[in-house]
């Protein structure tokens, strides 16, 4: 059985590919659309019929990968919520978590502390505590508060619990942009893609990603 790091890392490699797949569209369609105009043996009804084949083609092609990005962003968020579930979290650690933010500390303070003196186990309690009030919904910043954990984990962890909390910061960075995305998607599906709209994307996903579009 895969290892659940394991797991969440190779939905975080097949996240950044339909991300790319899902950005490339729009260029392919104007290629395919530009070698047809170019074509002086189609005459205007062919042209019209071939442009109105292709669009429908790259249509459904998008709408297949955005399909798939969206369920691969549905396990993904089930991976790093096992992962985090699965940790073990001492009664001690989780008291002395309790203890600081009675004290006024913030989590972002507790994390900076902890994490100076590389106590791994107060920040999984904190951790924790900033997923329980976030199911009560008692703590409207949880989210970032448990990324910022994630980030500490990752860095302070070791052995298998290295792997996993660095494969869930792999997969948070793998699913940035996604709104941009969405967003790119939907104009894209109506026909109403521009310059602006794909440099918007671009920037949002990165230079890095972008770099290897060329």
């Amino acid at each position: 059985m895969k290892h659940l790091g394991d797991e969440l890392s190779d939905v975080a490699a097949e996240l950044l590919r339909l991300k790319k797949a899902l950005r490339a569209i729009p260029r392919a369609l104007e290629r395919r659309e530009a070698a047809f105009r170019n074509n002086d043996e189609l005459t205007p009804e062919a042209l019209r019929t071939r442009l109105a084949q292709v669009r429908e083609e790259y249509r459904a092609e998008q709408q297949r990968l955005h399909k798939g990005l969206l369920a691969a962003v549905a396990r993904a968020e089930r991976l790093e919520k096992e992962i985090r579930l699965k940790r073990p979290v001492g009664e001690a650690a989780r008291r002395r978590a309790q203890g600081l933010l009675r004290q006024g500390l913030s989590y972002d303070e507790i994390i900076k502390h902890a994490a100076g003196l590389q106590d791994v186990e107060t920040i999984a309690a904190l951790r924790s505590e900033a997923l329980y009030h976030a199911g009560e919904g008692t703590f409207h910043d949880a989210s970032s508060t448990v990324s910022a954990c994630d980030r500490a984990l990752a860095r302070l962890s070791r052995g298998g619990d290295r792997s996993n909390e660095r494969a869930i910061v792999e997969a948070a960075e793998a699913r940035r942009a996604l709104d941009e995305i969405n967003d790119f998607v939907a104009k894209a599906s109506l026909g109403t893609i521009g310059p602006h709209d794909r440099l918007r994307v671009a920037y949002a996903i990165g230079p890095d990603e972008e770099q290897n579009d060329a």
